[in-house]
């Protein structure tokens, strides 16, 4: 049980690692696009 929770928090975790790095790439494109234009 303990091993089960332990994973699934682990899960979450690299879950939350990817979307926070998408959403930097993500943000830091836009912030480059939009300087650029301006």
């Amino acid at each position: 049980m303990q091993s089960e929770s332990r994973s699934k928090s682990k899960e979450l975790y690299q879950v939350c690692v990817y979307s926070i790095h998408f959403h930097y790439s993500f943000c830091s494109k836009l912030f480059h696009d939009f300087f650029f234009v301006l």
